[in-house]
């Protein structure tokens, strides 16, 4: 439950466009349009729940540690991430990499890399908040911040090291405010401003 409530809680805040979507280009009312969100968000990301049962069955059948179920965690989280299909993939890096995600992708396996790598550092934190009253916790949490300063830092040098291009492309991008009802209506209409019959004539 805990796993479902985490994954409808994110498409809801990630995924709230659907609902327009729905509307906007379905041509659904407003309330046929959030009941399609919140049907996308029960089960848009299923992953979250299954990792959560696999931690559970492997935790008690193989009577694992308390260590060894902190690693489990996360390691079932990405695994089951990367394998249960979703309608809208994406990944779990966080803001916080900023110009950490420049380090080559051999280093981290590029975005990827850095998502499996945010849910090990989830992983300190908990660790941080569970020892939040002893030293121990204030020296993951400042491990974990002085870590990600570290890749952000080794990030940006290698942007500053990178040899600038040897061309320059001048890319211009228009998009009409052509809203949808006045593609249908021009769809629908001839140069003269009739209604098109749809047809031709043999």
């Amino acid at each position: 439950m805990g796993g479902w409530l985490t994954q409808f809680l994110f498409c809801l805040i990630g995924f709230h466009w659907v609902a327009h979507t729905a509307h906007e280009f379905g041509g659904m009312p407003w309330p046929a349009a959030l009941l399609v969100l919140l049907l996308f968000c029960a089960f848009g990301h299923l992953f979250f729940v299954l990792a959560g049962l696999a931690f559970a069955l492997l935790r008690s059948r193989l009577r694992l540690s308390r260590a060894a179920q902190l690693v489990l965690l996360p390691c079932a989280t990405a695994l089951c991430w990367r394998t249960v299909p979703m309608i809208f993939p994406w990944n779990l890096d966080i803001p916080g990499w900023g110009s950490g995600s420049r380090i080559p992708a051999g280093g981290v396996r590029g975005v990827r890399g850095l998502s499996v790598l945010t849910l090990f550092l989830n992983l300190a934190i908990l660790l941080a908040w569970e020892h939040r009253k002893e030293r121990k916790g204030a020296f993951l949490l400042g491990g974990t911040a002085a870590f990600l300063l570290l890749i952000n830092g080794a990030g940006g040098l290698v942007g500053k090291s990178q040899q600038p291009p040897d061309t320059t492309a001048r890319v211009l991008v228009v998009q009409g405010n052509v809203g949808n009802l006045e593609k249908v209506y021009a769809e629908t209409r001839d140069c003269t401003g009739r209604r098109s019959s749809g047809g031709t004539s043999g």
